[in-house]
């Protein structure tokens, strides 16, 4: 059973995501940083769920754009490098470059890009 304290819940208390309670004692986190990774985790939920709101292509850069701040700053939370190749900035809402082979990509300087992407594409700026 996994201890409430890694738990993240949204308003209604429905998990929206768990801490790794290893990688917590791995890393030595406080209790304060745990604390601000479990909002940033609910934070980065909510914008994605506000992403599922809307089809308007400058909001949903947008909205990206605040979940890539969010995982640098989880990043520093948990002590790694900034890397943005170790995002998993294809899998929000609306975005339609190949999941399956920016995954196996995770980690590289490579990256596939659909060019009709209404977040990452080029054909919307």
């Amino acid at each position: 059973m996994i201890d409430e304290k890694y738990i993240v819940r949204d308003e209604d208390g429905e998990v929206v995501s768990v801490v790794s309670d290893i990688l917590i004692e791995q890393r030595n986190i406080s209790d304060k940083s745990l604390e601000r990774i479990k909002k940033l985790h609910l934070k980065r939920y909510q914008v994605k769920e506000q992403m599922t709101q809307t089809y308007d292509h400058s909001r949903l850069k947008m909205f990206a754009n605040m979940i890539k701040d969010i995982e640098f700053e989880l990043q520093d939370l948990w002590d790694f490098e900034r890397d943005y190749s170790m995002h998993d900035w294809f899998d929000v809402p609306k975005c339609t470059c190949p999941k399956l082979d920016n995954r196996d990509r995770k980690g590289t300087e490579f990256q596939i890009i659909s060019l009709n992407c209404p977040i990452h594409g080029d054909e919307n700026d």
